[in-house]
């Protein structure tokens, strides 16, 4: 896959089924190139499982709210971005944490690419 350069089009599979997953019980990553014929279905409770890496970010964004001397009921509103903003479990997480915030999920992707290239400039990797 990775010397045919069919990684985006395997994320873009994911990135689908993931959306899919927010709406159904059910998907299906597949990914039909060359000779790569690829159909994994994916059932939301385990979805939900596999979603580990999202429930450690929300901890992340407990841990900042502490350290900043804040409780969840003074925060008004909590902005999500990047793909897994758009996922219903993560918006849960979420709203578990800070219980009276609004959940504005915000540029799935700009602001992840943005950030990215920010970084990129300022390690000097990239001139923009």
């Amino acid at each position: 896959m990775a010397t045919k350069n069919y990684g985006f089009a395997l994320f873009q599979a994911v990135e689908q089924a993931k959306c899919e997953l927010s709406e159904q019980a059910a998907s299906t990553v597949a990914l039909q190139m060359a000779a790569i014929q690829l159909a994994v279905a994916l059932m939301r409770e385990e979805f939900n499982r596999l979603m580990a890496v999202e429930r450690a970010e929300v901890n992340v964004v407990y841990v900042v709210m502490v350290a900043a001397g804040l409780k969840p009921e003074q925060i008004d509103v909590v902005v999500a971005t990047g793909g897994s903003s758009s996922i219903l479990a993560f918006q849960e997480l979420l709203r578990r944490e800070i219980p009276g915030a609004e959940i504005v999920v915000s540029d799935l992707f700009g602001s992840v690419t943005g950030g990215l290239a920010m970084q990129a400039h300022q390690r000097q990797l990239v001139s923009i």
